[in-house]
């Protein structure tokens, strides 16, 4: 559970830095007066909390998988860690819920002047679906993988939706006008 919420928090706490943080510095301006899309703003601002967030919780379940390993292996006679529910939830369940927690924030963020309070209402809003996303790992892990694959299209359907809000939301006059 931990290696999914992790890369779903982190983002949070850095994606809501993106435009509350930047308006709050007063430093957007030249941002948002430069002939970037919405879409290419939105999606450079989540690349930088989004890729350091999964390659550190890559890096720390590999960790967690070689001392695991090196653990039970007398016992066991066998490697326990990684199995296929394993690497999916790390490959593909993980990433997603990061987009989503940075969508989230970031969509948010472009809405508050402050910081603080974006993650506060990010992190609020992310809880449910960590909750949704735990229990389909737990449930995926007794009845198989058909529900990681429906738990994995629900969080891409989840994150376009999220991504198309932060887009219409990402109004750059508001910004510029409302400086808080």
């Amino acid at each position: 559970g931990l290696f999914l919420v992790g890369p779903a928090f982190l983002p949070v706490l850095l994606s809501s830095q993106a435009v509350a943080g930047e308006k709050e510095k007063r430093t957007i301006e030249p941002l948002l007066a430069s002939p970037a899309q919405e879409l290419e703003i939105l999606a450079g601002k989540s690349l930088a909390a989004v890729l350091p967030s999964v390659a550190i919780n890559w890096v720390f379940f590999v960790l967690f998988a070689v001392v695991t390993d090196l653990m039970v292996y007398p016992s066991l006679g066998r490697i326990l860690v990684p199995d296929g529910a394993w690497l999916f939830g790390m490959g593909v369940l993980a990433p997603l819920l990061s987009l989503l927690g940075n969508g989230i924030a970031v969509a948010i963020s472009a809405r508050v002047n402050d910081p603080r309070l974006a993650q506060q209402l990010a992190g609020i809003c992310v809880l449910p679906i960590l909750g949704g996303a735990a229990g389909a790992a737990l449930v995926a892990s007794r009845y198989g993988g058909w529900v990681h694959l429906c738990t994995a299209l629900v969080l891409v359907l989840l994150n376009y939706f999220v991504l198309k809000v932060a887009v219409v939301g990402f109004d750059r006059e508001r910004i510029l006008t409302r400086w808080g």
